[in-house]
């Protein structure tokens, strides 16, 4: 049985993942398991000490939920079995880690379509996950970038990069 590991926050590019995985699962090449893994940040020590532990329990509780609701709807109504796998920490890290307890053949992520100036700025999970892995990763790049991503995050950091050589001068 062909293990699947899905890295899950919710975003459009993870229910991409999702939807790709459905689609191996119709072509019925193997039977799959697949395990969803979303994983929470941890708080910094400065703010866990005014937070009480009831609250952070609850925000990541809260934040899990939302994140993989429509994921587990996926594979609901397309009748996959998934178990779901919760982490804190380190994202990357956290994702590799997590395939090699599964026992994972691969990975499948999806990621946002970004140009090379925003990926050389950027600490992208997706890369660190390839970097740290010991299976092979699936990346599933959306279809197209919104305006904001295509155009304006590139504009503004061609901006901050010409005027740090300016003030070079």
């Amino acid at each position: 049985m062909l293990r699947i590991l899905i890295p899950v926050d919710g975003s459009r590019a993870s229910l991409d993942a999702v939807n790709h995985v459905l689609l191996l699962n119709r072509r019925g090449q193997e039977p799959m398991k697949v395990n969803l893994v979303n994983v929470q940040p941890r708080l910094s020590r400065y703010v866990s000490r005014f937070v009480p532990l009831a609250n952070r329990d609850s925000f990541r509780k809260e934040g899990t939920q939302k994140a993989l609701q429509q994921a587990r709807e996926m594979l609901d109504k397309a009748a996959i079995q998934y178990d779901v796998v919760v982490r804190q920490g380190d994202t990357a890290e956290s994702i590799a880690d997590c395939a090699r307890e599964v026992g994972a053949h691969k990975i499948v992520m999806g990621t946002a379509r970004k140009n090379a100036l925003m990926r050389l700025f950027e600490d992208s999970v997706t890369t660190r996950v390839i970097e740290l892995s010991m299976v092979p990763v699936e990346v599933i790049a959306r279809a197209q970038p919104n305006l904001l991503e295509r155009f304006g995050i590139p504009a503004g950091v061609g901006t901050v990069v010409a005027l740090m050589l300016l003030a070079e001068d």
